[in-house]
């Protein structure tokens, strides 16, 4: 692909790659943006050549890589030229190298889900799913979701989810309703930083859903996950919950603290009566590359790794990170929930979301204009009425004298103990030297047990 446009040269250089290795993509011209699928033995290979600079080329197993615009990021970036190491670094793991301008927040990359492949039309690298034609990845991903979000006729549901992705889920909901049975959805838009929601509501209202919104604070959003909403006004019939990478991504913010927080109440409340699991979660999906990096590498210290050092090899890093869905999956079960857990990576969500956003971008429009410009009147005035997420209340779901009953529900999901697998003490002097002086000592906490998660799965 890229230089090699046409499917057949593009078969005849792989047969050279498959032979003659790096020196098959040598003489390729300067500008290039290389991606070879090797499906035979699994393999992406990726090169990227600037004129008048020696190619950079990145070789991974097909289902741990994968990018889209941000391939640029491979390239010679504000002077500070990313070496090969550099560049699986940030392929692995979201961490930003030395030199990486992290003011950009479109900056990172997004794994590739099994099942899906990479395309370069126009210049443009993208991923898609292998049966399905170019533009409409969506309806397929829409197709996958309502066979497994399908609550009964005319249920009143409340999706715990945020942005862009709560406007999918509730697609396909609605699509899988069938007549005039469509459910009732009610959001939690009490989140700050929700800048797509009038999309989600657009998204919504395009497949017949009515997106209900409601402002929630943490503690009645973990009321709703152990059934007692209805101090709080707001009777449903089934819960769906959906920790999605996006979330983990921004611990920072209202919807990360939440998500966060649901997967430690998860452990010790009351049983809910749906759930589903993103199997990307904390993984899939790298904003910014700042906050799941930075998860990511305290898990691997916890492993007893040095997260000053270079990396682990590649699939020892992605094996100690991708333990997360697993592990919660199976304390959620002992609760009796009600469990279903499709492979969906961040990966095939982004990939829409990008293809909205390019469309909006097509029209000539900015984005932000053309999705308020979608929304029903009424949803778009409340938008403009109130700041989402003002009076969010830091959850005390981590506080001293919990983690002793967290942990103890991982090491009986584990069946046995986490002192055979974790150092805990030296982890925790780790993370509270790490972020010494954070001003939400809570953050802490947080990080502390998605990185048990990922490190003792």
């Amino acid at each position: 692909m890229g230089a090699c446009a046409a499917s057949q040269e593009g078969r005849r250089l792989l047969e050279r790659y498959r032979t003659d290795g790096e020196a098959a993509l040598i003489g390729l011209p300067g500008d290039h943006l290389l991606c070879l699928w090797d499906e035979d033995r699994d393999l992406c290979v990726v090169s990227q050549g600037l004129a008048g600079t020696r190619p950079l080329f990145v070789r991974m197993h097909g289902t741990d890589i994968a990018f889209a615009s941000e391939a640029r990021l491979l390239a010679d970036m504000d002077g500070c030229p990313l070496s090969p190491d550099a560049a699986l670094q940030f392929l692995l793991t979201g961490i930003a190298v030395p030199g990486l301008d992290q003011s950009r927040p479109n900056d990172g990359v997004r794994r590739l889900d099994p099942g899906m492949t990479l395309r370069c039309q126009g210049g443009v690298l993208s991923r898609w799913l292998p049966d399905a034609p170019a533009g409409t990845e969506d309806g397929s991903l829409l197709d996958r979701l309502a066979d497994i979000a399908a609550p009964g006729s005319g249920r009143k549901v409340l999706l715990l989810s945020g942005g862009l992705h709560a406007g999918i889920l509730a697609a396909a909901l609605g699509k899988a309703a069938t007549g005039d049975g469509a459910p009732s959805v009610a959001w939690t838009f009490g989140f700050p930083g929700l800048n797509e929601f009038p999309l989600a509501g657009a998204i919504a209202d395009r497949f017949g859903l009515k997106l209900e919104t409601c402002e929630l604070s943490p503690e009645a959003v973990f009321d709703a996950v152990d059934g007692g909403l209805a101090s709080h006004g707001l009777p449903v019939d089934d819960l769906l919950l959906f920790l999605l990478c996006a979330g983990i991504g921004q611990l920072g913010d209202g919807a990360g603290q939440i998500l966060a927080g649901l997967g430690g109440r998860a452990l010790f409340g009351e049983a809910g009566t749906a759930a589903m699991l993103d199997a990307a979660a904390c993984v899939g999906l790298v904003r910014g590359a700042n906050i799941v990096g930075t998860v990511h590498r305290i898990a691997l210290s916890m492993r007893g790794w040095d997260p000053t050092g270079p990396l682990p090899a590649s699939d020892e890093s992605t094996r100690l990170a991708a333990g997360t869905a697993p592990l919660l999956a199976s304390v959620l079960g002992e609760r009796g929930w009600d469990l279903r857990v499709p492979f969906l990576g961040g990966g095939e969500l982004a990939g829409w979301a990008e293809t909205l956003r390019r469309r909006a971008r097509a029209d000539g429009v900015p984005v932000r204009r053309r999705l308020l410009a979608e929304v029903p009147v009424s949803l778009a005035e409340a938008m403009g009425q109130r700041e989402p997420g003002a009076e969010l209340v830091t959850p005390g779901i981590l506080l001293d004298g919990q983690r002793d009953r967290v942990l103890d529900r991982l090491a009986a999901a584990r069946g046995g103990s986490l002192a055979g697998i974790l150092d805990l003490d030296a982890a925790e002097r780790r993370i509270v030297a790490h972020y010494d002086g954070t001003p939400d000592p809570l953050l802490v906490w947080r990080l502390f047990l998605l990185s048990t998660w990922s490190a003792s799965a």
